[in-house]
């Protein structure tokens, strides 16, 4: 792949982790990542929505940052809800198995796994709940 300032490197690695800035992954970093899969726990780690959709074509998994950083949020979860060791691990254990249900999904829709979180997010927000407090 070519060079780009920000990622400078020629040889193929397996995965891409970015942990420390948002908006790391532009379109031409996403043109010339010589990796596999980018799984980071960074806020927004595409610059923008579209470069999911050049991951997406040149076979580059992308595992959005709110699906593979959510247990953060599975944490505050279990310690307001009083959750002891065992079925907070069993929470945060099962991320592994919702990440791979949504690249499932991703491939066998054709979508991108961005496109497939963001629908389901956007159900469950959007869904009615007496759970609202």
């Amino acid at each position: 792949p070519p060079r780009s300032t920000l990622f400078p490197y020629t040889t193929l690695f397996r995965s891409f982790a970015p942990y420390a800035g948002a908006s790391v992954i532009d379109a031409a970093a996403a043109g010339s990542l010589p990796c596999r899969i980018i799984a980071g726990a960074a806020n927004d780690t595409l610059a923008t929505a579209d470069v999911d959709r050049l991951l997406h074509e040149r076979q580059i998994t992308y595992v959005p940052d709110f699906v593979a950083n959510a247990g953060g949020v599975i944490q505050i979860h279990a310690e307001r809800r009083g959750w002891d060791e065992d079925r907070l691990a069993l929470a945060v254990l099962a991320i592994g198995e919702r990440v791979i249900a949504l690249l499932d999904e991703a491939r066998a829709t054709d979508r991108t796994p961005l496109e497939v979180a963001e629908a389901h997010a956007a159900a469950l927000l959007d869904a009615p709940t007496a759970r609202t407090r």
